[in-house]
């Protein structure tokens, strides 16, 4: 059976409404990496959970060098892989991309914000920045933004503060710098902003300052900030910063969760699931399956292994297969593979040994060597005709990354 590991491997999932989530380099962000290799037609026990302790390093924090930005209304930063685990840094952003609220007329509010900004209202300034950040009644324009953020921000405002050094962090409307996204984010989370301290806390982590991240995060998991709460759960899991304490990550991972926060409800679900103590498979469902529904591949994977081993529950090979057909559409690589061999050995599907094909070859195309290796092995199964047919369907997926609709397969989820 895999090995279930939490190993500090980044999970996409939907960030909380008021926050936008940032990958940002080295962390001890848990969402955790199953590895694939059990056959489908057998039930099997999930191994027992291995924490990965990371050591801390008492450096000033380092700025990681991103690798793409992306810039729609709350945009989202990628980081480069750097020797350590990859990990997950969350930049909580308290206004940016949400006004506090939503006028029937947008154009009018602007013009109201801007009159008593110009006065040197700091929270007009503060929703004006707002407007100009999410384009509600006026053009979006970043700069335009982070001017009146920065107007607002200098007057003490703690939100725009931490909203300014959000907008240095990712360059949106200024020139990128780490040094002075640091300076906003101290300043606001030296009064008390927990949004900021959150911040504080992941830019510490970029550092592999782990002692000073756990401290800032503290700070920001008890005023409830989720991101923080998750963090806080992985440096106890994983050892960083922290004694290693299963139960706090437990306690911290539930906190975040609770809050809807998917990849807290995955590392908490894990943890339930893997042998020991807290094995509880209804738990490990329940909270699987939120964050599985949540869009998150990794939990639909384990969703789809929970229903297809029949651990805490009857076994469903329908329900199985439509959780890994959702994983492996996800992009997901393991339930790639396995959805080929579902298909392949007609469990929770009808037998397809040509869509099976087409599945490895999109899985080895993504790099599993495994699938690789079964595609040639499922060829020798196939006549001429079948090949001509599976190659034909396999170009279309790796071309494309699309499933086509076909025996065992649907179109993909939206």
């Amino acid at each position: 059976p895999p090995r279930l590991e939490i190993d500090l491997t980044v999970a996409e999932a939907t960030a909380s409404s008021a926050a936008a989530t940032i990958p940002r380099g080295p962390s001890p962000a848990a969402a955790t990496a199953v590895k694939a290799g059990r056959s489908p037609a057998k039930k099997s026990e999930p191994a027992k959970t291995e924490t990965a302790a990371g050591k801390a390093r008492a450096t000033e924090p380092k700025p990681a060098t991103p690798v793409t930005t992306q810039a729609p209304s709350r945009p989202a930063v990628a980081a480069s892989n750097q020797s350590a685990a990859p990990v997950e840094q969350s930049i909580r952003i308290a206004s940016l991309g949400k006004l506090d609220s939503k006028p029937t007329d947008a154009a009018a509010a602007v013009a109201s914000y801007r009159k008593l900004a110009e006065a040197g209202n700091a929270d007009s300034q503060y929703r004006l920045a707002n407007a100009y950040a999410q384009g509600s009644g006026v053009p979006q324009d970043y700069a335009e933004a982070a001017k009146w953020y920065r107007k607002a921000a200098e007057q003490g405002h703690v939100v725009a503060q931490n909203d300014l050094g959000v907008m240095y962090a990712n360059g949106w409307g200024v020139p990128r710098s780490e040094q002075d996204a640091w300076k906003w984010f101290l300043t606001s989370g030296a009064h008390g902003y927990a949004g900021a301290q959150s911040n504080v806390g992941a830019m510490y982590l970029n550092g592999r300052n782990d002692a000073e991240a756990a401290r800032w995060m503290q700070k920001a998991a008890a005023a409830g900030v989720p991101e923080a709460q998750y963090s806080l759960g992985t440096l106890y899991a994983n050892g960083r910063g922290v004694p290693h304490d299963d139960t706090s990550a437990m306690e911290w991972f539930r906190k975040a969760a609770e809050q809807s926060y998917a990849p807290a409800q995955l590392a908490l679900g894990k943890m339930y699931l893997a042998a020991g103590p807290t094995r509880n498979y209804e738990q490990a469902l329940t909270w699987l399956r939120q964050a599985a529904e949540a869009g998150v591949p990794e939990a639909r994977y384990q969703v789809a292994q929970i229903y297809l081993n029949g651990w805490g529950v009857h076994t469903d090979n329908a329900e199985a297969a439509s959780w890994m057909r959702k994983a492996a559409e996800s992009g997901l690589v393991d339930a790639q593979v396995h959805m080929a061999e579902m298909l392949r050995d007609g469990h929770g599907f009808n037998r397809d040994i040509v869509t099976a094909y087409a599945w490895f070859a999109l899985a080895g195309a993504n790099g599993s060597e495994k699938a690789k290796a079964e595609l040639k092995a499922v060829s020798s199964e196939m006549t001429p005709q079948q090949i001509a047919d599976a190659q034909r369907l396999s170009l279309i997926m790796v071309t494309n990354q699309l499933r086509p609709q076909g025996p065992g397969v649907a179109s993909v989820q939206k």
